[in-house]
């Protein structure tokens, strides 16, 4: 997986690690080309599946992951973890269907109510719940 992160201004964190998304992603069987990109402003998480093209003849996933303010951070973190499955759902489609054959987006914005996320959420794998929307 290609990382990239922004510096983060004063008070602001991520949340997530590169290192528990690619432990996620290991654990589920999703081995596509991958890319993270962290970054200060725009949305929460966006993620692309990309089929391949004639330039590029590979399936591959980039996401983008925005900060949030270090006092949100933990139950963002939590919340963030009910995100990741969805790309296995794509994977689950036949090779050559439509769904493979376009660009998906899956998108989420954090809430400005996080309280549903203080507790821990059940976990699959590296601690990803197997949820998404």
């Amino acid at each position: 997986m290609i990382v990239t992160k922004a510096k983060l201004a004063r008070g602001m964190s991520y949340p997530t690690k590169s290192s528990i998304l690619v432990e996620a992603l290991d654990a589920a069987g999703i081995t596509l080309s991958a890319s993270l990109n962290y970054h200060h402003a725009g949305g929460f998480f966006d993620a692309y599946f990309l089929p391949p093209n004639p330039n590029v003849p590979y399936e591959r996933l980039d996401m983008y992951v925005g900060s949030v303010p270090t006092g949100r951070a933990r139950l963002a973190r939590r919340y963030f973890q009910l995100s990741v499955d969805w790309v296995q759902n794509i994977l689950g489609q036949p090779q050559d269907g439509p769904i493979r054959r376009e660009q998906q987006l899956f998108a989420r914005s954090l809430p400005d109510d996080l309280s549903p996320y203080a507790e821990e959420p059940e976990s699959v794998g590296s601690g990803y719940a197997a949820k998404s929307g």
